[in-house]
């Protein structure tokens, strides 16, 4: 049986029960890093109670400058379930990320000035077990130029995947129950960038799946390979 995951949605409680009456298996909440205090893990634990979904507790990381960007993912790292960089700032910017390997995924890692993913940024987000997010909203919500351009970015940062293998995940990124899409009609958006059903539904399972396999190892004392037995 295959199970459906937006992991990218905000702490909205419409959102959550959209998801649930679309029969999707879990979602990841983020929060922007600027704003976590010392509520916010309480805030989302009663967004938990709320619903059967398995909703896991993301931390979103956006800064311009270098050094405020890692101190804030190592400051988050083990505070929550994941970590998501904002991308798509400036080709520096996306390099940079890619090197910190407590960062679990990127953001849009594209703009219209061409700073997507090339070869250097697939070896590391390879070797650093980084994965990418692609946020539908950037295909539905805009127009023009900038949607065009947006989609000659994804299908880049997908032949690159095919090239160097590292994880992909589509997501909403929905803020309001408007947001939500259907794993239906998830997939059938994926038609835009001529993506395959399979791949489009691996984009939203079993990908998915794989980076809370990589929770469930960091929380069960998994480090460099060697995991803590209990």
């Amino acid at each position: 049986m295959t199970f459906f995951y937006d992991f990218n949605i905000k702490p909205d409680i419409d959102v959550i029960k959209t998801l649930d009456k679309f029969n999707f298996k879990g979602a990841c909440v983020f929060y922007n890093a600027k704003e976590v205090n010392e509520n916010t893990r309480d805030e989302f634990e009663k967004l938990q109670n709320l619903t059967s979904m398995d909703l896991y507790y993301g931390i979103y990381v956006d800064e311009e400058n270098p050094q405020i960007l890692r101190n804030q993912v190592l400051k988050n790292y083990r505070k929550c379930d994941i970590i998501m960089v904002a991308g798509g700032k400036s080709a520096k910017l996306n390099h940079y990320t890619c090197k910190i390997r407590e960062v679990d995924m990127i953001d849009h890692p594209y703009d219209l000035r061409g700073n997507g993913i090339n070869h250097i940024l697939s070896r590391m987000l390879v070797e650093n077990n980084i994965t990418v997010n692609i946020n539908l909203m950037d295909i539905i919500k805009n127009r023009g130029t900038y949607r065009t351009r947006t989609l000659s970015q994804l299908r880049n940062i997908l032949k690159m995947r095919d090239k160097f293998n590292f994880r992909v995940v589509f997501s909403t990124g929905a803020e309001n129950f408007f947001d939500v899409r259907s794993p239906e009609a998830m997939i059938s958006l994926g038609r835009l960038l001529n993506i395959q059903q399979d791949d489009m539904t691996k984009f939203i399972s079993n990908n998915v799946e794989d980076v809370i396999e990589n929770i469930n190892k960091r929380q069960n004392g998994v480090i460099e390979g060697i995991q803590i037995l209990k």
